[in-house]
């Protein structure tokens, strides 16, 4: 009976869980500003934590048992916090964060370990677990970064490529050394970056571009979560790489799943083929989930680029659109397209460029408003009549094409 308990308690508490979790990011969708979200969210992990996980603890659970418990719980927590980084509410996440650090007399390695997993290699504890050996190898990494940096920059400025005086062969010599001692170091716990990135930079100054690829790829597969990894990887192919369209396409994309409002999903657009369907949806699935998040809605680019895209790929894209559209037709209108917004941008500011940048942003949305909401919609009614008393011929031009593309393709 007390089994059956336990289970009916952690099946509500999931549901209560999920349920926090869901109210909390509509309404952080509608209204990123208001008050109430932060404190539904913050109420929503700590009521877990402090009811659901002490009462479920308080029972003599098995260490494996815990374990399972746990996990589901652990994954909304996680969730939370990270929707909150990628919105850049700080303040939230280290609410939400700080829950885990708070004391129960019955669990505290629990709350300890606990933090140690949501936090993974980004905390202070993390020194913790460095050994001996990681400190051996930063120090000779170090030797090694300086003699090379030294000689490097004295050859390259005597110009000496590809000769066989000394300086060269030590050059070389040293270079082969680090990149040994650098190697070893793509599948050791921690966060390599900057060793990785000179490793790699090593391989293709020596024409060794293949294994320097094998090495970015082997870092990205060790490092999921790293957004450095990708970034390396694509700037590489860009780099030496640049007629293997799919593949850098791919980096970017894999990308956009873990932090889609990472500035650098938006190179996908140059990665595009406008006459395949597929590609299409990709590509406009990535840019709406770029401007899902509020901090990057408030930016020229994504909206540029969305337009940009849009006018580009005409009909083809329609129904790519409006499945994409039906994810959001509920909740974007009001958070993208409001009038009421356009109250405040309207009213002359003391900040020329700020003022200037609003302009573009609305400009923008205005745009692609023609192409979900229609020709006719009032939030792009509202800004071209602001585009025109305000004198914004440049704008209002945008405005006048796009009407005229959309008009045609119906």
């Amino acid at each position: 009976m007390a089994s059956a308990s336990r289970k009916r308690s952690w099946k509500n508490a999931n549901v209560q869980a999920g349920d926090y979790w869901k109210k909390s990011k509509r309404m952080a969708a509608l209204e990123p500003n208001h008050p109430s979200v932060s404190s539904y969210m913050y109420f929503g992990v700590n009521t877990i934590f402090r009811q659901v996980w002490q009462e479920i603890l308080q029972t003599n659970l098995t260490f494996d048992n815990m374990k399972s418990i746990a996990r589901k719980h652990l994954h909304y927590l996680a969730t939370a916090i990270l929707h909150c980084l990628l919105a850049h509410r700080l303040t939230l996440a280290k609410d939400m964060i700080s829950v885990l650090c708070k004391k129960f007399d019955t669990v505290p390695e629990l709350v300890w370990k606990t933090g140690m997993e949501v936090l993974d290699d980004n905390n202070p504890y993390y020194a913790m677990r460095c050994t001996r050996f990681h400190k051996a190898v930063g120090d000779l990494l170090q030797y090694y970064f300086v003699r090379f940096g030294h000689n490097f920059a004295f050859t390259y400025n005597d110009e000496v490529d590809n000769s066989d005086s000394d300086e060269t062969r030590d050059l070389t010599h040293e270079a082969r050394i680090a990149i040994d001692h650098l190697k070893g170091l793509v599948e050791t716990e921690g966060v390599w970056d900057v060793h990785i990135a000179i490793c790699a930079e090593l391989l293709a100054y020596f024409n060794d571009k293949k294994s320097a690829k094998k090495l970015l790829k082997k870092y990205l597969q060790c490092q999921p979560t790293n957004t450095n990894a990708y970034r390396y990887l694509y700037y590489f192919r860009k780099r030496y790489y640049p007629k293997e369209v799919v593949k850098i396409r791919k980096v970017l994309a894999e990308l956009a799943k873990f932090n889609p409002c990472d500035i650098m999903c938006l190179d996908i657009i140059n990665y595009s083929n406008f006459k395949v369907k597929s590609s299409i949806k990709e590509t406009l699935s990535i840019l709406f989930d770029h401007l899902d998040y509020h901090s990057c809605a408030l930016n020229i680019q994504p909206w540029k680029l969305l337009t940009t895209f849009l006018t580009k790929v005409d009909l083809r894209c329609d129904e790519c659109l409006n499945l994409i559209w039906e994810e959001r037709k509920l909740w974007w209108p009001e958070y993208h397209f409001s009038e009421d917004s356009l109250d405040k941008i309207a009213t002359p500011s003391k900040d020329p460029a700020k003022e200037e940048t609003n302009f573009h942003v609305i400009a923008y949305k205005a745009a692609v408003a023609i192409w979900i909401l229609g020709s006719d919609n009032k939030y792009t009614a509202r800004v071209y009549s602001i585009m025109k008393l305000r004198n914004l011929k440049e704008l209002s031009c945008m405005l006048e094409k796009c009407l005229v593309l959309h008009r045609e393709d119906n």
